[in-house]
């Protein structure tokens, strides 16, 4: 249902079958999407947007852990969505990746797909972000421009522990 409403996500733990290629999760959603007519080259597009080409028949068990969070990250971005989801994308990352991912997803918010990304590594989300929420408490505590909200006393002193 969540594909069909034009939405895709990508869990903070990466939900990859060890067993299964690369190659064979990416097969596996781009056969659900009906509009895509040429399969190899969706996926050869796939694979080189997510630096994934060398590691095509690689068995996912097998990849580094930035690897498998790309590779979910393509799965999720594989079905079109409208919305892509993307919980703590970063979590367990090296400095470069994170700054490769960043990269990936900057370049994704050029094709006109709305993201929602939850993430605590403030690097990555000021390399990512336009508008943000601060949530604490389970409420929203500050929302709006990135830069506006980071300004604000009370959020650092929630994201420092203070409070």
């Amino acid at each position: 249902q969540r594909v069909a409403m034009g939405m895709s996500i990508k869990f903070q733990v990466p939900g990859i079958f060890a067993g299964l290629s690369v190659e064979d999760h990416l097969t596996l959603v781009l056969q659900r999407v009906p509009r895509i007519t040429d399969l190899h080259h969706e996926m050869d597009g796939i694979l080189d947007n997510f630096h994934l080409r060398d590691e095509r028949k690689v068995k996912a068990g097998n990849l580094s852990h930035g690897k498998k969070q790309w590779l979910e990250i393509a799965m999720a971005l594989a079905l079109r969505p409208d919305v892509l989801l993307l919980d703590e994308p970063v979590a367990g990352l090296s400095d470069e990746e994170t700054r490769e991912t960043g990269d990936l997803i900057n370049k994704l918010k050029t094709q006109g797909i709305t993201m929602m990304v939850v993430e605590h590594d403030m690097d990555f989300v000021r390399q990512v972000a336009t508008q943000v929420t601060v949530l604490h408490g389970g409420r929203v505590f500050a929302e709006g421009p990135l830069q506006e909200v980071l300004e604000r006393e009370d959020v650092a002193e929630i994201y420092l522990g203070k409070r």
